[in-house]
């Protein structure tokens, strides 16, 4: 059975709450700084979650990038991810 292509939109799959996992724990141990902007993102957004808060996230030795949206979900930057898995593989 071949599988249904993904497509890349521009709507937002809700996060699943991280609630007790333990990745959540070490999120909420990063020292967030808020982000400024020189215009407000709510005036120029298409409705889509905007960065407010970065920090970095030290796990193991490795550094990630991580960021905390106007929805309240944590990201982890996708290229440092990307970067983690390449080395360990």
């Amino acid at each position: 059975m071949e599988k249904e292509p993904i497509v890349q939109t521009k709507a937002v799959r809700q996060a699943t709450p991280l609630g007790n996992y333990p990745i959540a724990k070490l999120l909420d141990a990063v020292s967030w700084r808020p982000v400024c902007y020189e215009t407000d993102p709510s005036e120029v957004s298409d409705g889509l979650p905007h960065v407010t808060h970065e920090g970095t996230l030290d796990f193991c030795g490795t550094k990630f990038r991580v960021y905390q949206l106007s929805s309240g979900d944590r990201v982890i930057d996708a290229d440092d991810i990307k970067e983690f898995f390449g080395a360990i593989w």
